[in-house]
């Protein structure tokens, strides 16, 4: 479970730059902070279908919105109900190639 929290808190940080709330200085920053503890930042062999089908049926889904966290600088998380699944698709492609150029 743990290992899934950190690539999803990456993800998220993608995201989060993605939107313009992250610099690219930001997130590799926590990329970094990451795997300094020894926590996966990729997944090669992740299914992104899967992910995002069971994205849909979390319990974090509210009036069919997403409440997504993103951080809007270091330490600074809020909800946000505006992210989509080509946003979540991107970011978890991402993921699967380790790549977050």
């Amino acid at each position: 479970h743990g290992e899934c929290v950190s690539i999803g808190s990456v993800a998220a940080s993608y995201i989060s730059y993605k939107l313009g709330f992250l610099t690219k200085d930001e997130l590799e920053k926590i990329k970094n902070a990451h795997m300094m503890f020894d926590l996966p930042v990729s997944q090669s062999d992740i299914d992104i279908n899967e992910v995002l089908d069971a994205t849909l049926s979390d319990k974090k889904m509210e009036a069919g919105s997403i409440q997504f966290i993103v951080l809007k600088g270091i330490g600074n998380g809020q909800i946000d109900k505006t992210i989509n699944r080509e946003l979540m698709r991107e970011a978890l492609e991402k993921v699967k190639n380790g790549d977050f150029n």
